[in-house]
């Protein structure tokens, strides 16, 4: 074996045993700072378990489905555009959506007449919207301010609306089909 090999070897050797030696002295803290280290680990807790069958299970699980039953919205097979619908409690349509109501303020042949009016609504703090929709004389804008899902609530918006901005509106039947394409109120 070469010597420079040899005293590297040996020098290696010496340096691990002295850092074996000497390292842990410096890394070992004294009494104070191990006790603080090392806590106190607080006494197991006194509980009382109630025993329990599947059939309790089960009878807590039929009850709370019950109760969120009880919550969801009503289902109304057959919801008319015009339907009044006094009472404030949710209802859902044949697809299982929920039934909404918007209010229609205008419609117009010109888009940008549309929008104008859109953007008066909005500053006037309303949620307004407008889709375009297909007629037989061409395309046109329909600005909407909801949807809302109890109808009453939206009823009171048009009287504000129409002492604000002197715009009849009608409440018509919210369908996301119509505004599938103006997610965000469109332009």
């Amino acid at each position: 074996m070469d010597v420079k090999l040899k005293q590297r070897l040996i020098g290696a050797v010496v340096l691990t045993a002295l850092a074996i030696l000497i390292v842990p002295m410096f890394l070992d803290g004294d009494e104070q700072e191990r006790a603080r280290v090392t806590g106190k680990i607080p006494p197991r807790p006194d509980m009382q378990v109630e025993p329990f069958t599947a059939q309790d299970l089960l009878l807590e699980m039929d009850a709370m489905e019950a109760a969120s039953t009880a919550r969801l919205p009503r289902k109304n097979d057959s919801p008319s555009d015009r339907d009044p619908q006094d009472t404030d409690q949710l209802s859902l349509d044949a697809n299982g959506l929920p039934l909404g109501w918007t209010l229609q303020v205008g419609s117009f042949e010109k888009e940008e007449n549309a929008i104008q009016l859109r953007d008066r609504l909005r500053d006037g703090g309303y949620r307004a919207y407008r889709t375009s929709v297909q007629t037989d004389t061409g395309v046109t804008s329909r600005v909407l301010v909801g949807p809302m899902l109890q109808r009453k609530k939206l009823a009171l918006i048009s009287s504000r609306i129409e002492a604000e901005f002197g715009l009849h509106g009608q409440i018509v039947r919210y369908r996301v089909e119509d505004d599938k394409d103006m997610v965000g109120g469109g332009k």
